[in-house]
């Protein structure tokens, strides 16, 4: 979608449209890292979260609209007063590839619902098996081997970091678990003069998307949260808890300056990380707010 020539003006919205989708699939996706630790730390299977995720993501899309509206209308306006040019060709939409995604994940569904393993493991045996059964329908065995070879000799070595990143994000919570950090928070949040529910929701907001802004990796406050606090605790439920740190890994990520997406959108866009991110500050202020009312009005 990058390399597909925006009109003139439109490159920051492309940019804020394509890191605030990104954005929006970490809220739901079974194939993100971070739906993976919440679920699997909580306890939780994915298909129960997915309703109100699905409705949190929907509310993103909206609130994205709204928040450039204006620049919208005033890139619209530069449009309409400048010479229409000829149209030099049609997109299509790739329908193979959507029904290829779209199965994909119903057959996480079927797999959740029918297996009793963790997560993890059915996306791993997903990975594989499905793919092989679509070439073997299409008669494309040679892609097939072709993508299993690539996937061993290229990919699994390019995510060296993100391995990395998840066993010193594990180890970092485990540590933290040795303390008495999971009880500490709850009696801090005593002391305010506010619901303790109300009182976690926001410090957790607050904590990962400001911890974000300065460089910190969402998945490290995620963890340490997710492995330490018991929800009971603080009066939420664990699929409150699990719709909260998805919404707030969701909001930090386009602010974040060290995440992946607003460093590859810097580079392709020719921008300083720093104007990708900056962008996007009203939009995860307002998504924060979003999430905080969501909360209160669908979980509680």
């Amino acid at each position: 979608m990058v390399f597909v020539k925006p009109q003139p003006g439109m490159s920051r919205l492309l940019a804020n449209a394509l890191n605030r989708g990104f954005a929006g699939a970490i809220l739901w996706s079974p194939y993100f890292a971070a739906m993976t630790l919440v679920t699997s730390s909580l306890k939780l299977p994915w298909s129960s979260v997915l309703p109100y995720m699905l409705g949190l993501a929907v509310l993103s899309l909206i609130l994205s609209l709204a928040v450039d509206f204006q620049e919208m209308r005033g890139v619209e306006k530069i449009q309409t007063q400048q010479e229409p040019t000829k149209n030099q060709g049609s997109l299509v939409f790739p329908i193979g590839l959507g029904l290829y995604l779209l199965s994909a994940i119903i057959a996480i569904f079927v797999l959740e619902r029918l297996v009793e393993l963790p997560m993890v493991l059915l996306i791993c045996i997903a990975a594989v098996v499905f793919p092989l059964i679509w070439c073997m329908v299409k008669g494309a065995m040679a892609v097939y081997r072709q993508g299993l070879k690539n996937h061993v000799a290229v990919t699994l070595p390019a995510l060296q970091k993100e391995i990395t990143l998840f066993l010193a994000a594990g180890f970092f919570s485990g540590s933290i678990g040795a303390t008495k950090f999971g009880s500490l928070i709850p009696a801090m949040l005593e002391q305010i003069p506010f619901s303790i529910s109300l009182t976690f929701s926001l410090f957790t907001v607050m904590l990962i998307v400001g911890s974000s802004i300065i460089g910190l990796h969402p998945i490290v406050p995620v963890t340490i949260l997710a492995g330490g606090i018991d929800p009971s605790s603080v009066q939420i439920s664990p699929l409150y808890f699990a719709v909260l740190l998805l919404g707030s890994w969701s909001s930090s990520n386009p602010i974040s300056p060290a995440s992946a997406v607003n460093n590859l959108l810097a580079g392709l866009f020719k921008m300083r990380v720093f104007e990708v991110a900056v962008s996007n500050y009203k939009f995860a202020g307002c998504m924060a707010i979003v999430l905080i009312i969501y909360l209160r009005l669908v979980l509680s």
